[in-house]
């Protein structure tokens, strides 16, 4: 839909309408225009309508465009928290979980997350799991957390893959098995995680789940290093006395190909989606 054709509907009274125009001026604005941001917000939010009650709390939260008010975030989030959006049910439950806006009340956090978790949320499946795995809210249940891990990983969410892929290697939850270890972890070392590379790379020195390859090692290890994981730089060292020459080079060529695949993905526009001012990692 056209920017003129968005304008017409929103004008017309359209909720929907108002504020996609209002995540659309906020997601091109080079700065955006709050004022006119929040215009159209207020008007979708006067209609009740969940998306953007949930945007304004963020900007609440945050203090885009106005004060940073977290009692008033907590007001626009619950109003779409209790119809079922579950952006605004994680990040409610984010605010309860840290007491901003609200007492600290990890039980809220809890029910909000498993609210989200339970209409198919990868991001409250997430934080449900870690709540089961650190105890926090509700007795601490390693396969309740493991469950919820696989829920979110299955989504592609890393930090679930990264999570269960380590439960999966100590046996907390799940048997032990090397091999799903290494799976899960794989994939998110895939997406770009440095702590799952890191993970990863310890898996092929030690040739559990994976066959043992110190080439491959090296080359995971090196990912993590780029991302800022300093343990990645120990184990990297402890490998060259065990490289020839020739594998040594070819991790080096595997790793300038990566560098210069990295260069090729940033020259691409990255789309964002409509709801992306409230997907951050939580």
């Amino acid at each position: 839909m056209s920017l003129a054709e968005l304008e017409a509907r929103a004008a017309s009274g359209d909720a929907a309408a108002q504020f996609q125009l209002a995540s659309r001026l906020y997601q091109t604005g080079q700065p955006p225009d709050y004022s006119e941001i929040l215009r159209w917000l207020r008007s979708s939010t006067a209609q009740h309508y969940a998306p953007a009650q949930c945007m304004l709390g963020y900007l609440y939260e945050k203090g885009l465009g106005l004060p940073r008010d977290y009692s008033k975030a907590v007001d626009n989030y619950r109003s779409a928290a209790v119809q079922g959006f579950t952006i605004a049910q994680n990040d409610l439950a984010n605010l309860y979980y840290s007491g901003r806006g609200v007492h600290k009340q990890l039980r809220s956090a809890f029910e909000w997350y498993r609210s989200a978790a339970e209409h198919g949320d990868p991001t409250g499946e997430s934080n449900l799991g870690y709540l089961y795995f650190h105890g926090q809210g509700t007795r601490r249940d390693y396969a309740k957390a493991a469950r919820w891990f696989r829920a979110a990983a299955e989504q592609g969410d890393y930090r679930s893959e990264h999570v269960l892929g380590y439960m999966f290697y100590k046996g907390l939850g799940v048997p032990v098995d090397y091999s799903e270890a290494s799976r899960w972890i794989g994939l998110a070392a895939e997406q770009g995680d440095p702590h799952s590379q890191g993970d990863l790379g310890l898996l092929y020195e030690r040739g559990q789940g994976v066959p043992l390859d110190y080439v491959t090692a090296y080359v995971w290890y090196s990912r993590a290093m780029a991302g800022g994981v300093k343990a990645a730089a120990e184990h990297r060292k402890s490998l060259i006395h065990l490289l020839t020459p020739k594998q040594l080079d070819q991790a080096k060529t595997s790793l300038t190909a990566d560098a210069n695949q990295r260069r090729t993905l940033q020259q691409q526009p990255v789309p964002l989606p409509a709801a992306a001012f409230a997907q951050e990692a939580h």
